[in-house]
């Protein structure tokens, strides 16, 4: 099984992406940047929107796992939904089985 976790310092703290290899038994992959919003995942001209973007189209996913800046989804809500959209059409386009 195949995890990308796309977010920011609440997605990698604690060791996240470990502990998750650990209890699934999965290829942890993540995308994540101390406060970084999901827009930034959606941007090619970044380094890790770069990345993002060639794992979408390039790789297989079992799970995408999408994680906003703390309170984006609050001060930006717009933005956070048509981010979450753009990002959610991208990736189902690419998946090994939608869920």
């Amino acid at each position: 099984m195949r995890v990308l976790m796309l977010g920011n310092s609440f997605t990698f703290a604690n060791n996240m992406p470990e502990t998750l290899d650990n209890l699934i038994d999965a290829e942890v992959v993540q995308h994540t940047r101390g406060g970084a919003r999901l827009a930034e995942q959606l941007n090619p001209n970044t380094k890790m929107g770069g990345m993002t973007q060639a794992a979408l189209e390039n790789e297989k996913w079992d799970y995408v796992i999408l994680q906003e800046m703390s309170n984006g989804p609050i001060t930006s809500r717009e933005s956070f939904l048509n981010n979450t959209a753009l990002l959610c059409e991208r990736i189902r386009s690419n998946v090994c089985v939608v869920r």
